[in-house]
C-alpha cells in the first residue's frame, strides 16, 4: 500500500532541502540560536527574521545522546517532533555546517528557567493535571508534580553548558572571564564564533552585542513565547507566589559554578529574594 504523504511533511522536507542548498554555498552565514529552553530564543530568532536573515535555526540540544532520547520520548507519547528538535536532527546529520555558524547562547537564572520550562511543557507531559488546574485554578497539584521532577530539571539547566557547548564544540566557557556588568561576551576561536548573553540584561546589551557580533544595526528585540502571555498565565503567576524551593535548594543552585561565573553577587542576591 502506498504511504500517504501529507502536505506539511512535504513542506518540511522542501524547507530543509532549500536550507541545505543555501548552506552549501561558500561564505553563507548560518545563525544558530543555541540555548536552554525559555531563554528568549524564540524572540531572538523571530527578530532576526525581520532583518532578512533566512538561515537562522533555533536548537536546545546538539548532543547526540540527548537528541536520541528526546526523539524516543516523543515517539513513546505518539507526538510529532517539534521544530527545534527537527533542527537538531538536521544539524546532527550535517555537522559540517556548524563550522560556519554564528552561535548565540543565552543564559538565565536557573530557577526561573526551570519554572518557566515546566509550564511550557506541562500540557504535553502532564495533560490531565494541566486540564484540571486550568479548570480549577488551583496550583497545589502542579507544585507536587514540579517538586517530584525538580532534581532532573535542576541538573539539566546547571549542566547544559558542559553537556552542550563543552561536549559538542570542546569549549570550556568557564575558562573565559565573563564581563558580568556588560552582560555579554564574544568568543572567536578556531572555527567557533560564539556570543554569550545574559537574559536578565538583554534589553540593555542585545543591540550592542548583535551589532558587534553580526553587524546588524538597530536590533530591538520583539517579544514572543512569553510565559506571562500564555493561556496558563494565571496559574503561572499564582505558582510564582508560592514557596516552591527550599532554602537548601536555593543555596545549592546559586552557589553553583554556572551562577557564580556569569552573575554578580548583587544579581545572585536578587535571584534569592
Amino acid at each position: 500500500m502506498m504511504r500517504y504523504i501529507s502536505r506539511p511533511w512535504l513542506q518540511e522536507q522542501f524547507y530543509y532541502f532549500k536550507l541545505y542548498l543555501r548552506l552549501k554555498f561558500p561564505r553563507t552565514r548560518l545563525i544558530l540560536i543555541y540555548s536552554n529552553g525559555k531563554s528568549a530564543t524564540t524572540s531572538i530568532t523571530r527578530t532576526l527574521y525581520t532583518f532578512n536573515e533566512s538561515n537562522v535555526l533555533k536548537v536546545h540540544t546538539l548532543n547526540t545522546r540527548k537528541i536520541a532520547s528526546r526523539i524516543a520520548n516523543r515517539v513513546a507519547l505518539n507526538q510529532n517532533l517539534h521544530t527545534t528538535l527537527r533542527n537538531s536532527v538536521f544539524l546532527n546529520e550535517h555537522h559540517n555546517f556548524l563550522s560556519n555558524a554564528y552561535i548565540i547562547t543565552v543564559l538565565r537564572d536557573p530557577l526561573a528557567s526551570s519554572v518557566s520550562s515546566f509550564f511550557e511543557n506541562l500540557k504535553i507531559k502532564h495533560p490531565h493535571a494541566y486540564r484540571d488546574c486550568i479548570n480549577s485554578g488551583n496550583t497545589r497539584q502542579l507544585r507536587d508534580i514540579f517538586c517530584a521532577n525538580y532534581t532532573a530539571i535542576e541538573e539539566g539547566y546547571l549542566s547544559w553548558l558542559d553537556d552542550e557547548i563543552g561536549s559538542v564544540f570542546g569549549l570550556d566557557l568557564y575558562s573565559y572571564e565573563f564581563p558580568k556588568e556588560r552582560g555579554y561576551k564574544i568568543i572567536r576561536t578556531g572555527n567557533i564564533q560564539l556570543l554569550i548573553l545574559k537574559l536578565e540584561l538583554l534589553d540593555k546589551a542585545i543591540s550592542e552585542a548583535i551589532y558587534e557580533f553580526l553587524g546588524i544595526s538597530n536590533f530591538k528585540l520583539l517579544r514572543h513565547n512569553v510565559s506571562a502571555d500564555k493561556k496558563y498565565k494565571a496559574l503561572y503567576n499564582d505558582f510564582l507566589t508560592q514557596d516552591i524551593f527550599s532554602a537548601a535548594q536555593v543555596e545549592s543552585v546559586y552557589n553553583h559554578k554556572y551562577v557564580k561565573h556569569f552573575y554578580s553577587d548583587e544579581e545572585i542576591s536578587r535571584f534569592k529574594k
